[in-house]
């Protein structure tokens, strides 16, 4: 590659060419005090681990944790050197309300979290990509009364996006748009990780990672829906982009 293009890519694109490409924090969530068990998210912690194993990342994969517990993982995670990391993602499959994610105990503000990554509270990752997906409903507070008797189910209590205390070079990619259900299959788990996986699996090697995203939203859009039990129901996912060059998995030469 010539001098020319590398310095083009240096401008437009996030250089992935450390020694490490990084870690992803998987905090899956099932069992709960106080709310529904979440059936079928083992399947999605399984597959999203693959993928993200396959795109080079260290994962780390704790399940059932307390909002203590996921506070201290992501604390100590803070404080890790990520200087020859290429980025961070952080993975929360869990449910949700009003701008805070479930811990197995009680919610947690999202910001509270994100912010932990910031450029003054982790140094080693600034000018580099904090990728957070979340697999939760935005929406109606599921115990107040949608019953779902099939497979198909609503997947928590309901998350809002304002307030994110957001650094730059952070994406937030929501499994649904604020005030909508997030739809989780018990046997082949939700239509967002599914999809995720899937359009990472095909286009890591050519693809940007917003452009990766919008085909996520499409394939979401058009491909699922629920049960005719339950309305047949639709959903699209979102996402919040404070990301400021293309993100590329280019693939880590073998050593």
């Amino acid at each position: 590659m010539d001098q020319k293009w590398t310095a083009l890519l240096e401008d437009i694109a996030y250089d992935m060419t450390h020694q490490k490409r990084g870690r992803a924090i998987l905090i899956n969530n099932e069992n709960f005090d106080n709310h529904k068990q979440r059936k079928g998210t083992d399947v999605d912690a399984k597959r999203i681990q693959k993928c993200f194993i396959e795109l080079g990342f260290e994962v780390v994969r704790k399940n059932d944790k307390k909002v203590s517990e996921m506070m201290n993982l992501l604390e100590k995670e803070s404080q890790r050197d990520h200087s020859t990391s290429d980025c961070l993602v952080v993975i929360i499959l869990s449910h949700g309300e009003e701008g805070r994610v479930f811990g197995t105990d009680y919610a947690v503000h999202l910001d509270q979290l994100t912010t932990l990554f910031d450029s003054t509270n982790c140094p080693s990752l600034a000018g580099k990509p904090k990728l957070f997906f979340i697999q939760a409903c935005r929406g109606t507070d599921f115990d107040d009364g949608v019953v779902v008797k099939s497979d198909d189910e609503p997947d928590g209590i309901g998350m809002d996006s304002h307030g994110f205390a957001l650094d730059q070079d952070f994406l937030l990619a929501f499994a649904t748009v604020n005030g909508y259900y997030s739809w989780r299959n018990r046997k082949n788990g939700s239509w967002f990780i599914q999809a995720l996986c899937d359009v990472f699996s095909r286009h890591s090697n050519t693809l940007d990672l917003l452009s990766m995203m919008t085909r996520v939203n499409n394939s979401v859009a058009f491909t699922y829906q629920s049960s005719q039990s339950t309305g047949g129901k639709k959903q699209i996912p979102c996402m919040i982009s404070k990301l400021t060059k293309d993100l590329y998995f280019t693939p880590k030469s073998k050593r």
